[in-house]
């Protein structure tokens, strides 16, 4: 049996001739963060879950929509069944759209997974854009051609470049598929419903759609049909034999569970995040783990059945029966929880917040980072949120049924410290940094650290009080002290008085930069850098550079004039 799996980015027109196989399919979803893009006016977002409402008989895998910049975020959420559309739902309107577009490797492990080196497969790319994690999207398409019995790639593009059109069609031409190309919500329902979402057999192909040679073809109107999809399924089930109920067996559906979150609550749909695991009650055999509950095949016979959704585990007997379907109730005593780490209500969400959910009785969970989105049992629990160095402290109760949504407000002041060689003059470097201590010191004279930070724009979370930022550049370290107040945000203004040095001292072992001596002829302890040249930040002052040649020694003066460059060349000596 050809197999089929379906990558999809966006909307496009499908010619049902051209893509139609036999078997099962996976949506795998372009989340990277141009998807927030519009066209016609309507987000590349809105377009593929309007789509995805309509899927009947898939599952949903899905690329760059847990982290950004992560080219290796490619997960298969939903795998393939029939009455998967709730599912597919819910994930899509769950999930991120941040990342990447690893569409290269997509496509490698859709293959994979439907080992299109030793059967038949098919793989529809639908895409918003070109790869961005240096794929070689022609390369792979000519090795899958190449490794499998018939493996064939079809691709379709919505808003694409010419350039972009050009890099991702040779996954078809090279294949043996086809690129076509489609600009709206109403052109991807319509394909998917018309080929691989109702599994009917392949229709005479559409004139109005074909393939050609051309490996980026312009699309095509649909010409009108006179025979509508929906005349036909009335005609072929007129015309067909009922066909006659079929018992359970270990090879089709007979495992549904019915999952609420209290006895009078609504029955949740298949999502992400909720599986069932069944141990034999007689323990013979292996456990049957990772179950989604939509048309689950399962030996009859009876099981221990464990039931999670986040952080919430049931348990309970179940029996599979040797004909029919098993539906067992489940009660997990559970709500779902939202929450969302601001400093003040206007604030945007704090997404380096970490929380950590402690139950009265029972180990903490898992600490979540940002806005919070699980599932909790019912009972009391004590949220702790750390942003930077605050800690904010809140007492929960959890109602089983319930959707508590809150905000977490945080008693913390962003600080934003602004460093300058001179009033004007910005510093833009990477090997900046500054660590804010506590101004009173301890008994013993050292300063308690509060948080540290590098690179070119450090900021801070931090609570009412006084401290002393110790900013570090260089040959350079300057401590500011400063207040601050329960503010949305607090700018530190730090003036380093300083300039650059820029020395170099061409097959020299060391150079050294030291103060010149005092009148008493006392010299400073030197700075020694293992290197041939060094640029340095550097306070103003007069100084004295060193450069060693083997047993010898070249020196010269010099002075940092703040906001300036200074440069110094020393030779070898004679």
């Amino acid at each position: 049996m050809l197999r089929l799996l379906l990558l999809v980015g966006l909307g496009a027109l499908i010619s049902p001739a051209a893509v139609l196989a036999e078997g099962r399919a996976i949506i795998v979803l372009d989340a990277s963060g141009s998807m927030w893009d519009e066209l016609g006016g309507q987000p590349k977002v809105e377009i593929a879950r309007g789509a995805l409402s309509a899927v009947l008989e898939l599952g949903l895998m899905a690329y760059g929509h847990r982290e950004k910049g992560n080219c290796a975020d490619i997960e298969l959420i939903v795998p393939p069944a029939t009455g998967r559309a709730a599912a597919i739902s819910t994930a899509a309107e769950f999930m991120n759209f941040t990342g990447k577009t690893p569409l290269t490797e997509a496509v490698r492990q859709a293959a994979s997974a439907l080992h299109s080196d030793d059967q038949p497969a098919t793989v529809i790319l639908i895409t918003d854009g070109a790869d961005n994690c240096a794929g070689d999207p022609c390369a792979l398409a000519r090795d899958l051609a190449a490794s499998g019995p018939a493996f064939t790639a079809h691709v379709v593009g919505l808003g694409l470049t010419p350039e972009e059109k050009a890099s991702v069609a040779c996954l078809a031409t090279e294949t043996g598929g086809s690129y076509l190309q489609a600009d709206d919500l109403a052109g991807l329902t319509a394909a998917l419903q018309r080929t691989v979402l109702v599994a009917q057999p392949a229709a005479p192909a559409d004139p109005a759609v074909t393939d050609t040679a051309d490996p980026v073809p312009a699309p095509q109107p649909a010409a009108p049909d006179t025979n509508t999809d929906a005349d036909a399924d009335a005609e072929a089930e007129s015309e067909a034999d009922p066909a006659p109920p079929q018992p359970a067996t270990a090879q089709s559906p007979n495992f549904a569970p019915v999952v609420r979150l209290a006895p009078s609550a609504p029955t949740l749909p298949a999502m992400p995040g909720l599986t069932f695991t069944l141990t034999p009650a007689a323990g013979t055999g292996p456990a049957l783990e990772g179950l989604d509950g939509i048309d689950d095949p399962v030996p009859p016979g009876r099981y221990l059945m464990e039931t999670r959704l986040g952080a919430v585990a049931v348990g309970q007997d179940v029996t599979v029966p040797d004909s029919g379907i098993a539906t067992p109730e489940v009660i997990l005593n559970a709500a779902s929880v939202t929450l969302r780490p601001r400093i003040g209500p206007s604030a945007a969400v704090e997404t380096t917040a970490i929380t950590t959910l402690q139950p009265t009785t029972g180990p903490a969970l898992p600490p979540l980072t940002g806005e919070v989105t699980t599932w909790l049992s019912a009972g009391d629990y004590r949220l702790v949120t750390r942003l930077d160095a605050v800690e904010t402290r809140l007492d929960l109760t959890v109602t089983a049924g319930q959707a508590i949504d809150r905000d977490l407000f945080i008693s913390a002041a962003l600080l934003v410290p602004k460093v300058f060689y001179v009033p004007g003059m910005p510093v833009a470097d990477a090997t900046l940094s500054i660590e804010i201590v506590a101004a009173r010191p301890n008994v013993d004279g050292s300063r308690t650290q509060v948080s540290a930070r590098g690179g070119r724009d450090p900021q801070f979370h931090l609570g009412a009080g006084d401290y002393v930022a110790i900013t570090r550049l260089g040959l350079i370290t300057v401590e500011t002290p400063f207040a601050i107040a329960l503010v949305q945000r607090t700018e530190l203004p730090i003036v380093l008085d300083a300039g650059v040095l820029a020395a170099t001292a061409p097959g020299a072992d060391f150079l050294e930069i030291a103060p010149p001596p005092d009148i008493a002829g006392n010299s400073p302890d030197a700075v020694r850098i293992t290197a041939a040249e060094t640029v340095l930040a550097m306070a103003a002052g007069s100084y004295l550079l060193r450069a060693g040649f083997g047993d010898q020694r070249v020196e010269a003066s010099f002075v940092i004039t703040p906001g300036q460059r200074t440069e110094i060349s020393l030779t070898p000596p004679p």
